[in-house]
């Protein structure tokens, strides 16, 4: 009965880490169809700080270093926090934006971590543009709470991407 119970403990405890792990890798990817030529969608990303255009979840856009690669973006949340973003490649003959998060603040965003890339492309009614990210919970942990585990930050990236696509679509058609 002992060894039994033994047994069964030594099983129950070797399990228990088995159950735990930490953060995921997340992917995303998202695409918009707007209809802007390619020139006149690509300056409102290239401009780094035009994000706090025409992205709705943000009250203010800082840049500091420089207009490309090094270049470091914090971001200010509408609904308070910032993070800050370093530009990892601003690509004008390929319409290409690469950065990552430099600084979290898992308050604003349940991230500890993303690289993100915004690409510019004709299409038949005028640009398309894809916004892809990779990306990690706030809480690396072995138990995350629910505001900063995996599901968090895929809600997160999906609303922020989605509601920016939105207002960049919105301000490249209304421009003449």
């Amino acid at each position: 009965m002992i060894r039994s119970l033994l047994a069964a403990a030594l099983v129950a405890l070797a399990a228990a880490p088995a159950a735990a792990h930490g953060p995921t890798p997340q992917r995303m990817r998202m695409e918009a169809a707007i209809a802007a030529e390619p020139d006149r969608v690509w300056p409102l990303i290239a401009q780094l700080a035009a994000i706090g255009v025409w992205h709705p979840a943000l009250a203010d856009v800082v840049v500091t270093g420089g207009p490309g690669r090094g270049a470091l973006r914090t971001l200010t949340f509408a609904a308070g926090g910032a993070v800050v973003e370093g530009v990892d490649d601003l690509d004008d003959a390929s319409r290409t934006l690469r950065w990552r998060l430099k600084e979290p603040d898992p308050a604003a965003f349940p991230a500890s971590f993303y690289s993100s890339d915004i690409k510019v492309e004709p299409a038949p009614e005028g640009s398309l543009v894809t916004w892809s990210s990779n990306f990690y919970r706030a809480d690396t942990g072995n138990y995350p709470d629910e505001t900063q585990d995996d599901a968090a930050a895929v809600a997160a990236m999906e609303a922020f991407v989605t509601e920016g696509l939105a207002g960049l679509k919105t301000l490249a058609e209304s421009l003449d």
